[in-house]
């Protein structure tokens, strides 16, 4: 197997075939910087020194044109076509690898809608489902040559189950080669990855953002958080009193009301949504919702964030720029 050496450092690591340069490192419990696994966030950027490796990706979005110019490249799009020699800026915010990602055979066990365009898909492995609340997994679907990255919905478990909310792409190939999967068909994971899990170990109360297809890691967030005696709020954007689902979830876990609250936001105006005249929660952007509902200063807050990249960026902006949140109480995973 390749080994993969970080240049000024005594860090090495041998890569699995098949393995990119960032699944090989963190497997070897490297702590290398990603955010998306797929090649859109650009976190995971490093320079080759020595060696080839074999690009997935010609034109990945997580690269600019001035990386493109100083010949970076992307970890989680590279795989090494031998021994490495790479640069690249490893646990320099004392980041690590809670649970190493492994491979395994997933079995299809079943799908229900949650609204008209999201639906809960539900596999199970062999061996126990582990992964922090937040990580996410890439699946390997039918016909599809990229493994395709989603977020667990549920909490780990023995029985290896693993839940998905993912939101239907009209023409998607990804939702295209999940609503062909056919009961006991059996896919790849891979996983856990991610860096937005929840951090037991904080007293602070949670805060979650959801917007979108956000919804499933926030979900695994709040259904942890309600076996402790951790106070939760939880936030959901949604653009249609239609697409609003998120209450539903919340309100089973144990704690509603006494310790957890969850506020729904539609942002579509009633013109252009028949069914917001009879809409009685909140409406507008989630992250003004968040502006004018939430108590306090915000620094006394654990914040979580998963959804679109406009609304994470709504969302950092307010909690960091506006309202003084330090950096490291603020968690998400970009993904484009």
């Amino acid at each position: 197997m390749p080994t993969i050496t970080v240049s000024g450092t005594s860090l090495s690591f041998e890569a699995a075939p098949g393995d990119t340069v960032l699944q090989a490192a963190l497997r070897a419990g490297v702590p290398w910087p990603y955010e998306c696994s797929v090649g859109s966030c650009g976190t995971c950027r490093f320079t080759i020194d020595a060696g080839e490796a074999r690009v997935l990706r010609d034109d990945p979005p997580g690269l600019s044109a001035m990386d493109k110019r100083k010949n970076r490249k992307l970890a989680c799009q590279c795989v090494a076509a031998g021994d490495l020699s790479v640069s690249a800026k490893i646990g320099v915010d004392g980041a690590s690898v809670p649970i190493v990602p492994r491979r395994a055979p997933a079995v299809f066990v079943g799908a229900r809608a949650v609204t008209h365009d999201m639906t809960e898909y539900r596999f199970r492995t062999a061996s126990a489902a582990q992964f922090l609340p937040g990580q996410y997994a890439l699946l390997t679907l039918p016909g599809l040559g990229e493994a395709r990255a989603y977020s667990m919905s549920n909490v780990a478990n023995e029985q290896g189950e693993w839940t998905f909310v993912i939101r239907n792409v009209p023409n998607g190939l990804g939702s295209r080669a999940l609503g062909t999967l056919e009961t006991g068909a059996t896919i790849a994971l891979d996983g856990p990855y991610g860096g937005a899990w929840l951090r037991h170990d904080v007293p602070r109360e949670i805060v979650c953002i959801a917007g979108g297809s956000g919804l499933a890691p926030m979900l695994s967030i709040a259904r942890a958080a309600s076996a402790t005696d951790h106070r939760l709020h939880f936030y959901y954007g949604a653009r249609t009193a239609a697409d609003a689902c998120s209450r539903a979830f919340v309100a089973e876990l144990d704690g509603f009301d006494a310790r957890m609250r969850c506020v729904e936001a539609i942002s579509i105006e009633s013109e252009r949504d028949p069914d917001a005249a009879a809409w009685q929660g909140e409406t507008g952007l989630i992250h003004d919702v968040v502006a004018r509902d939430l108590a306090g200063p915000f620094d006394a807050y654990e914040f979580y964030v998963s959804g679109p990249p406009p609304m994470i960026s709504a969302v950092l902006n307010l909690l960091a720029m506006e309202r003084g949140v330090p950096t490291s109480q603020i968690h998400f995973d970009r993904f484009f």
